[in-house]
């Protein structure tokens, strides 16, 4: 009896093993490799620390299973404005924004970013780099979402920050954009765009999941809400604005709710 207990035991070891290697071998497929580390206030997602947030029983990932399927690269270091929109695009989907089908993904409907920069509305509010007020602009091109800007003026305070990513990236159909600086994170670059996709209470000092848009350079990562509020309590010398967040849902059922 003894012994069957032992392999019974072993065997569930052996099993909780491989779900955790193939969790992180769908991890390290999913971000790919970059070039530079993170600082360490970040957690990597693909690492041990950022998996165990990702699956807190408290995480707030309705944002993430909608979009990091959609998961894109930046086409070059003054698009990342552009390819979070269409991570965000292609993510409400189920909601009635439709995607164009183009020649890259005939005949399957799927924005793409050259898509994106078709429309003469989105050419007349920002070409590249963007400002919050122009991103904005642009993904309020498509009639069928609803796009608001939040500076970090309006938002007021890191706890307010928490307060409204928790609330938002746990709603089906809402979706986050956020606009930061990157040296105000310790990160290598200046003014950058990226979806937020996860939040996470850790304890009593909560992190944020950013999907980074420039996967060369930087993995997804978690951080402090504190200092991604750093990040956007900055000024953008081409508006002279603070940066901020993009609130993004579809039009209809879900245009009405909002947390803030």
């Amino acid at each position: 009896f003894g012994s069957r207990c032992r392999i019974r035991g072993l065997f569930h070891v052996l099993m909780r093993m491989e779900k955790v290697a193939s969790t992180f071998a769908w991890l390290s497929l999913l971000c790919g490799t970059a070039a530079l580390p993170l600082p360490a206030s970040h957690i990597a997602f693909n690492s041990s620390d950022g998996s165990r947030l990702l699956h807190a029983p408290d995480a707030r990932l309705e944002a993430f299973h909608q979009a990091s399927q959609h998961f894109t690269s930046e086409e070059d270091e003054s698009s990342c404005s552009r390819a979070s929109a269409v991570m965000i695009l292609n993510a409400l989907a189920p909601y009635g924004v439709a995607a164009p089908v183009d020649g890259k993904f005939k005949p399957y409907p799927y924005w793409s970013q050259d898509d994106f920069v078709l429309s003469e509305c989105v050419r007349t509010n920002c070409t590249k780099p963007c400002t919050l007020p122009q991103a904005t602009g642009a993904l309020g091109c498509e009639h069928t979402l609803k796009a608001e800007a939040l500076h970090a003026s309006d938002i007021g305070s890191p706890g307010a920050l928490g307060e409204l990513i928790y609330e938002h990236v746990g709603q089906k159909g809402i979706h986050l954009i956020v606009n930061y600086d990157r040296s105000a994170l310790g990160q290598v670059g200046g003014g950058h765009f990226s979806p937020i996709l996860g939040y996470s209470s850790n304890g009593g000092n909560p992190m944020v999941l950013v999907f980074d848009v420039a996967r060369y350079k930087y993995p997804p990562w978690w951080a402090p809400v504190e200092l991604l509020w750093d990040g956007i309590n900055t000024v953008d010398s081409d508006s002279n604005m603070t940066r901020g967040l993009i609130v993004v849902r579809p039009r209809g059922p879900f245009e009405d709710v909002f947390f803030f």
